[in-house]
């Protein structure tokens, strides 16, 4: 039978790596890695199998289709084919369930994929060659020729669709929504389903098939496709009743004709993909955009012949659509079930991923694979649609990031696609071919680590050039007796009695003669004290900075005791210099590589990003207030203003003053009713959110983002994104962490008894106690973007036995233990420490 790559059920992103095979040929491997997929997915057809854990779904069950293909590879690539099921069971595979075995005997027929790495051209289908992806990203430039679209007049129009239009915004003179009236005599899904019944009961239907097969799907009938195909009663925004197309697919493919159906469909689908789709233009309107509805529901699309050319060339003929046609694609998408999208991102995501596998040899460059480079364009337009999702339905961004290219990401041949211009202005011969694209047109489809080394890249090719630049104004200025006037370097000096003014002078005074210092290794020197700063000063300044600016004595934030977040103060009489210079400093600990000690909610987070803020975000902040709110929303009955007795008002106190802010115009003589309730809660969440921090939030932004000019990369980065890097993750693995940790000291290292005594502790801590001693050793109980791994930890010998309370040096992450006599010692100690270490023993 037909071997599915994906059932039509939502899968699960699973990790996996990446295995050295180059040394077997690449058809070979291709057989074997779909040999093992068929055992993982559907397992040998045997009632009982001898195969050990991991290789078969008859012993451990199936597994999702995207975890099956990762895992197919390695063992193709680790055990060629001694794990195959016909390898290691006396009697030979059933050949219905689809093993090697069958795909050896029947490779005439099977539709085998004889290279998945294999250029995406259909077979015979003349399919152009050279296809320019360039057009095709999804925020890259239009088409050129620039392709035109009609309106029902007949006036061509340029289409030109702003992202997150509404279902009913006019596109080139077409509405998205379907305006044309229904054909009467368009009975395509009548004859699709008379199709179906006549399949059953006939012995040879391969002539009426084709004949149907390619007068609906072949290249002649793409106009009916586009224009008048499967309407539905018109509710929808595109017009096609996709629910009766999978009907008529799953009827057509699942009967006992099924396999005889795949091989007529996906011939009469790839002519018209190869003939029409790749060499088109232009669409003659809007609702022609309905063909790639319709196609990519397809189930020869899901079979594992398809990776080699048939998914391939459909995916790219949507990747080279323009801008606006992918919006109004990802709109009618948006508008289906989500499942349906994780079904389509799943698929995708598992030919990136086999495509990446396939390829990873010397000199492979993923920017230049215009077939993987469609796979990523098509995965922007279900990113695309995800975003016009509520956030209760959208698919997570983790959805969207895919291991395999994560794996073979090299930032420099990016990086040069990417800033190609940029490069060439300033002086730098680089030669990029028309089709090579960009990841960072992609951020979603990147890990935060590799948009992080992007980050750096960046951060570092514009400090040379800054550096080069400055060494010809130096040498200007040399010439006119001013050198001295000329900064390379970025070092503060701050007094720690008056810490905020003095480093919001010192930056102040060296961004405003120099704005490229911000991007420079930030030094610090404390006036009075002796020392350089390798990092350990610089870290103590940001940890010393936060806490005072958050300090309740300056009343710039407000701390919420049941979430124990911090957020801006409403109405705030502090300066917006103090403001300023705490976004100054999360932009510049971002790009020093240090992570602070905060608490915002994030909502701080989506702000500076331009993120829309809601109920959802206060919920995270202040649950009782969230709550009360929802509650008000929840109340079905009509007397909403006696039970609740509100106003379109804020009533607050000011130095013992009693104050009201409206939050509409005469709001306080504006009674909450069962029919306004909605805005008023709106309102009442924009105002806590927004409106009452609007001077204070607006400062801290400006501040942040004044350490980001010159940078793109910085726009690579989600709201969670930011967060992370800012404070940290709670990737709190102490096995890694011990692995880590080097020891200074200990003539025995992590063999003496005090330290062997300390891990056996560590092993049984809370995940409470594991932050309490991250904390208690860095001064945050988070750690950088990368975990553990990319951690430095040290502990330190701090004399012989003593009953002295274990310490730390949370600036160079050292915790410190005298060597204690025994091991119940070295326990209690260390409680008394952790559970007592705000403000005390940290150094």
């Amino acid at each position: 039978g037909s071997k599915s790559v994906l059932e039509r059920t939502p899968t699960d992103r699973r990790s996996g790596g990446t295995m050295a095979a180059n040394t077997m040929a690449r058809a070979e491997l291709a057989q074997l890695v779909k040999g093992y997929f068929g055992q993982l997915t559907k397992g040998c057809g045997r009632e009982a199998c001898i195969q050990p854990v991991g290789r078969c779904a008859v012993v451990d069950g199936p597994i999702a289709a995207k975890a099956a293909a990762l895992a197919a590879f390695k063992l193709a690539a680790e055990l060629g084919r001694t794990g195959l099921c016909d390898e290691v069971n006396p009697s030979p595979m059933d050949a219905d369930e689809g093993g090697v075995g069958e795909s050896e005997t029947n490779a005439s027929t099977d539709g085998m994929v004889e290279d998945i790495a294999a250029s995406s051209s259909v077979e015979g289908s003349g399919a152009p060659s050279d296809t320019n992806m360039e057009d095709g990203a999804v925020d890259g430039a239009a088409a050129t020729p620039q392709p035109q679209l009609s309106d029902e007049s007949g006036k061509a129009d340029t289409m030109d669709v702003e992202v997150g239009v509404d279902s009913t915004t006019s596109v080139a003179g077409s509405a998205i929504t379907s305006q044309a009236p229904v054909d009467p005599s368009d009975d395509t899904l009548a004859r699709f389903r008379q199709m179906v019944d006549e399949l059953d009961d006939s012995d040879n239907p391969t002539r009426a098939l084709k004949g149907f097969a390619y007068e609906t799907f072949g290249p002649s009938g793409i106009d009916r496709l586009m224009e008048s195909a499967f309407y539905d009663d018109g509710t929808s925004e595109h017009g096609v009743d996709l629910a009766g197309v999978r009907e008529v697919y799953k009827g057509l493919c699942t009967g006992p004709h099924g396999d005889e159906v795949q091989e007529i469909l996906a011939s009469a689908i790839g002519n018209t993909v190869s003939l029409e789709l790749l060499r088109r233009r232009s669409f003659p309107s809007v609702r022609s955009l309905r063909v790639f509805l319709i196609l990519f529901e397809a189930p020869v699309f899901h079979d594992m012949s398809a990776l080699d050319s048939l998914l391939p060339a459909l995916l790219k003929s949507m990747a080279q659509l323009r801008e606006g046609e992918r919006a109004v694609l990802a709109r009618w998408w948006a508008a289906e079930p989500v499942a349906e999208l994780s079904i389509k991102l799943a698929l995708i995501q598992q030919f990136i991923t086999l495509r990446v596998l396939m390829h990873d040899e010397r000199g492979y460059n993923m920017n230049q694979d215009e077939d993987l480079g469609g796979a990523v364009k098509t995965v922007g337009i279900l990113h695309l649609a995800n975003s016009y999702l509520t956030p209760a339905d959208q698919l997570t961004e983790l959805e969207f990031v895919n291991d395999g290219v994560n794996d073979a990401f090299r930032v420099p041949p990016d990086f040069e696609v990417w800033k190609a211009e940029t490069l060439r202005d300033w002086g730098v011969a680089i030669n990029i071919p028309s089709h090579a694209y960009t990841f960072c047109d992609f951020p979603y489809v990147l890990t935060l680590a590799n948009k992080v080394k992007v980050l750096t890249t960046e951060n570092r090719v514009l400090h040379e050039h800054e550096a080069s630049q400055r060494q010809r104004r130096n040498m200007m200025a040399a010439m006119h007796g001013s050198l001295d006037g000329i900064e390379d370097s970025f070092v503060i000096d701050v007094n720690r009695s008056n810490l905020v003014r003095d480093a919001l002078r010192e930056i102040s005074f060296h961004v405003l003669k120099n704005p490229e210092v911000i991007r420079q290794p930030l030094k610090v020197h404390f006036i009075g004290e002796e020392g350089l700063d390798y990092g350990g000063v610089r870290k103590e300044f940001f940890q010393l900075i936060i806490k005072e600016l958050f300090d309740p004595i300056y009343g710039m934030f407000v701390h919420q005791e049941d979430s124990r977040m911090h957020y801006f103060a409403p109405r705030s009489l502090e300066a917006p210099e103090e403001y300023r210079l705490l976004g100054l400093v999360l932009g510049l600990a971002l790009y020093n590589n240090t992570i602070l000690d905060l608490h915002f909610p994030p909502a701080v987070y989506k702000k500076l990003k331009g993120e829309t803020v809601g109920l959802s975000d206060l919920s995270i902040l202040n649950p009782d207030l969230a709550r009360g709110l929802q509650q008000l929303l929840d109340y079905a009955e009509a007397d909403v203003e006696d039970v609740f007795s509100l106003t379109f008002s804020v009533p607050y106190e000011h130095f013992g003053e009693k104050k009201v802010d409206e939050l509409a115009p005469d709001g306080a003589d504006k009674p909450v009713t069962a029919e306004n309730k909605g805005e008023y809660v709106q309102l009442y969440v924009d105002y806590v959110m927004n409106s009452s921090i609007s001077a204070a939030f607006a400062a801290f932004f400006d501040g942040f983002w004044s350490t980001s000019k010159g940078s793109d990369a910085i726009e690579l980065f989600s709201s969670d994104d930011l967060e992370q890097l800012i404070v940290g993750t709670q990737d709190l693995d102490f096995e890694v962490l011990q692995k880590i940790t080097k020891y200074d000291g200990f003539d025995l290292e992590e063999k003496t008894p005090v330290v062997q005594w300390f891990w056996e502790l560590a092993e049984h801590f809370t995940e409470e106690e594991k932050r309490l001693l991250l904390a208690f050793s860095t001064g945050s109980d988070r750690v950088p973007v990368g975990g553990l791994q990319k951690f430095t930890f040290v502990i330190a010998k701090q004399g012989a036995d003593s009953d002295q309370l274990p310490t730390s040096h949370t600036c160079f992450n050292v915790l410190m233990l005298p060597e204690y006599s025994s091991k119940e010692k070295l326990e209690r100690l260390l409680t008394i420490a952790l559970r007592n270490s705000q403000g005390f023993g940290m150094i």
